[in-house]
């Protein structure tokens, strides 16, 4: 259990981003079946960065030899999901906890590439 311990934070706020995306995940989705779909841009950011997160926390887990490449990718994507969610923050706490949680993990990951 090396590698995880040595990731272990990393390994934590990716968990932490990716449980904060499912919630505003959920919440968009709510608002979908109530017509409104000024939060689709804020879902699909959501859904990438879920599926990119997901891949990540497994390479962080095992210390993986292409962690720094996918690193770089991980943090595009959670810049993007930030950047989406905070146009919802004011309304939507699921949005704003979403965005926090990017935001944290790309201070995280920008640690490995420096």
């Amino acid at each position: 259990a090396r590698a995880f311990k040595k990731r272990a934070s990393l390994v934590a706020a990716t968990n932490e981003c990716i449980a904060k995306g499912q919630a505003c995940l959920s919440h968009c989705f709510e608002t979908f079946v109530a017509g409104d779909t000024a939060m689709a841009e804020c879902a699909r950011a959501v859904h990438e960065m879920m599926a990119t997160c997901q891949a990540f926390a497994l390479l962080a887990a095992n210390d993986s030899a292409v962690l720094r490449p996918m690193a770089q990718a991980c943090i595009a994507v959670c810049e993007e999901c930030e950047k989406q969610c905070r146009v919802h923050e004011e309304h939507q706490p699921e949005c704003r906890a979403c965005a926090d949680a990017c935001k944290d993990l790309v201070t995280e990951a920008k640690k490995l590439l420096s």
